[in-house]
């Protein structure tokens, strides 16, 4: 330290950082490695999108993984698109012009019959919000600005089984089918531990989960991997003593892409735990 009068101090330190073996060229090229392993094989994509800025990013995106891509500029031209084409997969904007992406998705669903997987895209990343496009009948919802690997990850999650790099099977048919059967594992928690210390656990877990779910969000946001490992972590252990598996795997997975600082399995993984979450949840509050 140096000090002089009406000068200031002069004040000297050092601090030790471990020095990164990966460089951003490197990072960048296992991108564009993990993506080509899950090209989209020519997959009819429709991107109902008004903002041509993000036409022409996701289009790139698409095309460039073999998707076949056809625009819509909002809810009205999409449901005429829809009525005239069978697309492997829609990618809905929340807020459009004409028609928000929500009505149009109920209408797709209710007018059309047509059960294509749809994802939600916004700028906001509200559960609240996330969980509106899933009632509405969306198979999976996205962040704006998503990279080029969330795309991927999330069309492929809701389009075909999703094989991860180390041969793990996630479950197929898309988030909106990972669902619980929630009597089933009541019936073996009441028979083992009673229904009087039964309903308290039930409550215990309806109060936990949009936190955990609002929690998650935030991680990610972050990119905070230990703490997203921890919580995962934790998540796993209350599902399984819930006696529900399904919960338990999908949260031990996210543990695992989390310990392995793996952004494209933490994004993907992640995203078929909130939507079991916010399954579960609801199926929690029918039964309180």
């Amino acid at each position: 330290m140096f000090s002089e009068p009406g000068i200031g101090s002069e004040f000297v330190f050092e601090i030790t950082y471990l020095i990164s073996t990966q460089t951003t060229n490197q990072f960048e090229q296992n991108e564009i490695e993990h993506i080509k392993e899950k090209s989209l094989d020519g997959l009819d994509i429709l991107l109902v999108e008004d903002n041509i800025h993000n036409q022409i990013l996701a289009k790139t995106y698409l095309e460039r993984n073999a998707g076949r891509v056809d625009l819509a500029g909002n809810g009205l031209i999409a449901l005429e698109k829809i009525k005239d084409h069978n697309y492997d997969v829609i990618l809905m904007d929340v807020q459009l012009p004409a028609m928000d992406g929500v009505t149009t998705t109920r209408k797709i669903r209710a007018d059309l019959q047509k059960n294509i997987p749809i994802i939600g895209c916004s700028a906001h990343s509200l559960t609240s919000e996330k969980t509106a496009c899933l009632e509405a009948g969306m198979n999976a919802y996205i962040t704006k600005p998503y990279t080029e690997g969330e795309l991927i990850a999330a069309i492929l999650s809701s389009c075909k089984p999703v094989v991860t790099e180390t041969h793990e099977k996630l479950p197929s048919g898309g988030p909106a089918k990972l669902t619980e059967d929630l009597e089933k594992a009541l019936e073996k928690l009441e028979a083992d531990i009673g229904k009087a210390n039964l309903i308290p656990l039930l409550s215990a877990l309806r109060e936990r989960l949009p936190e955990d779910l609002e929690k998650i969000e935030m991680l990610l946001l972050a990119g905070d991997f230990r703490k997203i490992e921890d919580m995962a972590h934790s998540l796993s252990g209350t599902l399984s003593s819930m006696r529900l598996p399904k919960g338990h795997e999908l949260a031990s997975a996210l543990e695992k892409a989390a310990r392995e600082h793996n952004i494209n399995l933490v994004n993907e993984r992640a995203l078929f735990l909130q939507t079991y979450l916010i399954n579960l949840l609801k199926d929690i509050e029918s039964h309180c």
